[in-house]
């Protein structure tokens, strides 16, 4: 949430990057009114929000590094007003969206719900995070971050504050990297425009596969995981708690088997999941992997089909 709003004279008044309890000059804004909303761009702070973190460990300075990003603005705030508003708005939805009556409400099991875990751990508690990346050929780097409010343009991240020390220390690693030959390579033939970092009990794992960031990792002391299983999938989907499964099609042919696949690991699933079908760039619709091994085993030209480092790696197989 990136507005916070006010009222005045009955005028509600939208405050971009406003913080709960702070006050602003309303005549020294730029206000855009559409009807009876109005919509601040830039704020002029009269009087800072006395619910205001006491920053001890520099955390305000921490968060406004994130401003550029959907950052709630609730984080500037303590704990307890953090909770208090956002049970509020709870109780909000409930009466207007909900249509539940006021006196239906259970007030005391909201009261007692935890947002976010507890005032110790309020940052650094998030065991996943979506990295968008993109690839500067010019400069010959990789940039990694979040996209900017209401845009596709990447902010340059070092750290994330509310991700795990684990996945803190992996961007760091990326950052390090950020301007390795073999990585950026690998990065534009995939084509990969995100990764998915989860901080699990056995390490990091990270996907999709980018073969020469395990490398990177793995020097680094940092083991990435690609899980192998034995069984049905759907016994390995419930054990490590995933809800999503992407498929890649390619033929229409693809599809018949794949939604045959998908209707037994509904009926055979523990747990509720979704199959997301992702389909193949045309030119890599007539691809496949056992083709792929065909051409290394006849020693053909495979940089066509694969990057340099899976090129190399799959010689160096087919040779033993």
């Amino acid at each position: 949430m990136d507005m916070e709003f006010g009222k005045e004279n009955g005028k509600v008044y939208f405050v971009k990057n406003g913080i709960y309890g702070e006050d602003i000059d309303i005549e020294k804004c730029i206000v855009e009114s559409k009807g009876s909303i109005s919509y601040i761009e830039n704020k002029v702070v009269t009087r800072k929000s006395p619910y205001l973190i006491k920053d001890n460990n520099n955390i305000v300075e921490k968060i406004s590094k994130y401003i550029d990003i959907n950052i709630d603005s609730m984080a500037y705030l303590e704990y307890d007003i953090e909770k208090d508003l956002k049970k509020n708005k709870v109780i909000t939805v409930l009466k207007k969206i909900g249509k539940i009556r006021e006196e239906d409400i259970e007030y005391e099991l909201i009261k007692n719900v935890n947002i976010i875990g507890d005032d110790k751990n309020r940052y650094n508690y998030r065991n996943k995070v979506s990295l968008k990346l993109e690839v500067d050929e010019k400069k010959g780097n990789i940039i990694y971050g979040y996209y900017r409010k209401k845009t596709n343009n990447i902010v340059e991240i070092s750290d994330c504050i509310v991700a795990s020390e684990k996945i803190n220390n992996v961007i760091v690693i990326l950052n390090k990297y950020k301007k390795d030959e073999e990585l950026i390579k690998e990065l534009i033939k995939s084509d990969i425009n995100e990764i998915i970092i989860r901080d699990i009990e056995e390490g990091i794992a990270i996907y999709p596969r980018i073969v020469r960031l395990e490398e990177i990792l793995k020097k680094e002391g940092i083991e990435a995981e690609i899980k192998i299983f034995n069984g049905l999938l759907v016994d390995f989907m419930y054990k490590e708690n995933v809800n999503i499964l992407i498929r890649g099609l390619r033929a229409l042919s693809d599809y018949e088997y794949e939604l045959q696949f998908t209707l037994t690991n509904k009926t055979l699933a523990k747990s509720e999941f979704e199959t997301v079908f992702l389909t193949a760039s045309r030119e890599y619709l007539y691809l496949s992997s056992s083709l792929v091994k065909e051409v290394a085993l006849n020693k053909g030209n495979l940089s066509f089909f694969v990057t340099e480092n899976v090129e190399r790696r799959l010689i160096d197989k087919v040779k033993k």
